[in-house]
């Protein structure tokens, strides 16, 4: 390789308006590894495309580097999602869940639960079912990363007004735990 990523970043802007979905995409991803404001930025403006392809593309950008505020696109892409694209959606989709709060999380996790629970083909249901426990294990660590502050905290003072502020995430990450693995069971469970 002759030319480091520096000299390609202009042939990946020139790239990503290509005819080709695949030249787009490589050239997309290419450009959000190398700066992540343009290639968010980039990937806006490519949220309505007709190509499953490069819309897939999109997903995997907002996964490494998007928020609460790309949500709305996976929602109505999820729409959209039949069969095994929803491997991949599923997949991609839980890694963005994992970066956002517990309220998109919750309104998430109903997209999920939906692939987990009505796709005809087992192992595409697998993939929403995994969603959903990779989440639940999110919140466990979460849950032993707090406890573990806690009890440090009190071993050094046990009057830090910090701990009553850790007090209240770990409540909130048990209930959030909680109401994941119950569903995580409820779907494993056949009806």
């Amino acid at each position: 390789n002759n030319f480091s990523d520096d000299d390609l970043t202009p042939v990946y802007r020139q790239s990503v308006n290509d005819k080709s979905y695949s030249v787009a995409g490589a050239s997309l991803s290419a450009l959000a590894k190398k700066d992540e404001k343009e290639g968010m930025k980039i990937a806006k403006q490519f949220e309505t495309e007709k190509s499953l392809d490069m819309l897939l593309t999109v997903t995997q950008i907002y996964s490494a580097h998007g928020s609460d505020e790309n949500h709305p696109f996976f929602v109505n892409l999820s729409q959209k999602m039949r069969g095994w694209d929803n491997v991949s959606f599923a997949t991609t989709y839980t890694e963005f869940l994992k970066k956002c709060s517990d309220d998109t999380i919750n309104a998430g996790i109903k997209i999920l639960e939906k692939i987990a629970r009505t796709e005809d083909n087992r192992w595409v249901r697998y993939f929403g079912q995994k969603g959903i426990k990779d989440l639940a294990q999110m919140y466990s660590d979460r849950e032993q990363k707090i406890a573990d502050q806690i009890s440090m905290l009190k071993a050094k003072q046990s009057n830090s007004p910090e701990l009553k502020t850790l007090e209240q995430q770990l409540v909130q990450t048990q209930n959030q735990k909680q109401k994941l693995t119950t569903l995580y069971n409820s779907v494993m469970t056949p009806n």
